[in-house]
């Protein structure tokens, strides 16, 4: 027969080495903020590329540029060591709002709106912001 009770000191331990462990689990989480800040850094660029850049070389330059980043930090993003559970369900949401709103520029700029700032400075603004949002929040978890 096994003794399944344990003393207040053997408890008082493991809660110990529990919350330790949640402790180092999160920090090595925390990659997921950066990961995040940097896809918001890339959609704004890219929207305001979109919009902005004229010339059809300096725009594929940008587009190239972008499968780059997005490649590296899918690559980068494989080889992190932890990651928080429900991290997925808590971010897709900021992920599907980024894509939507810049579907949505993209559709409402173009080509009507092609060269003029004031909107596509706007438009990425926007299209950053939830990911700019999920990276701080990732980054409080």
């Amino acid at each position: 027969m096994v003794d399944d009770n344990i003393s207040p000191q053997q408890a008082s331990a493991a809660l110990s080495r529990a919350e330790e462990s949640t402790r180092r689990v999160r920090a090595r989480a925390r990659w997921m903020s950066a990961y995040l800040g940097v896809f918001s850094a890339g959609f704004a660029a890219i929207t305001l590329a979109v919009g902005l850049v004229r010339p059809l070389t300096p725009r594929i330059l940008v587009f190239a540029a972008w499968a780059v980043l997005v490649a590296a930090a899918v690559a980068w993003s494989r080889r992190r060591p932890a990651n928080i559970c429900g991290t997925t369900a808590r971010v897709s949401r900021y992920w599907v709002i980024s894509i939507s709103l810049y579907a949505v520029a993209v559709a409402a700029g173009t080509p009507h709106l092609t060269g003029h700032p004031t909107y596509w400075v706007s438009a990425a603004l926007a299209v950053a912001t939830p990911l700019a949002v999920a990276a701080f929040r990732e980054r409080r978890v």
